[in-house]
């Protein structure tokens, strides 16, 4: 592993931290088992990069017996969608790497452009202009989003 490797990882590593934490910190009535609950959904959504193409099969890898059922868990504990999770997920991916998201986006069979404007969408700056910033200011701007499961125009993540 390169010295810019480590410097990316460690950076991934803090934000997917901080974002859990928040996340974790959100929800009013998680107790210790849920709080397990909760570390497996990212846990589930952080191995599919943040790309949510089988709700139920993240589900599953989270202990639910289907999508529906992991939808009530979030939303009964006051917890963004499993759609705006991944969205998060997949945005503090890109912010933490080094690698273009062009070459990222590609790599997951995204195209480039849907990342990008999921990214502004999400952070309403460019992935460029956050990995520049601290890694603070982006969970901040993801933790003041709505955290319902409301279906308003801007509701998917």
């Amino acid at each position: 592993m390169t010295r810019t490797d480590e410097s990316a990882s460690g950076t991934a590593v803090s934000i997917m931290g901080r974002l859990r934490d928040h996340i974790v910190r959100a929800a009013a009535s998680v107790d210790g088992a849920d709080r397990a609950r909760v570390h497996a959904i990212l846990e589930a959504l952080t191995a599919h990069r943040g790309l949510l193409r089988n709700a139920d099969a993240v589900a599953r890898e989270s202990g639910f017996a289907s999508r529906h059922q992991l939808h009530r868990f979030l939303k009964s504990r006051g917890l963004p969608s499993v759609r705006r999770l991944s969205g998060w997920i997949r945005v503090a991916l890109l912010a933490s790497s080094g690698d273009p998201v062009e070459e990222l986006a590609w790599s997951d069979g995204v195209d480039p452009a849907v990342d990008h404007r999921r990214f502004r969408r999400l952070t309403g700056m460019t992935c460029q202009t956050a990995r520049a910033s601290d890694v603070a200011a982006l969970v901040g701007r993801l933790a003041t989003q709505e955290t319902g499961t409301g279906r308003g125009h801007h509701s998917r993540g």
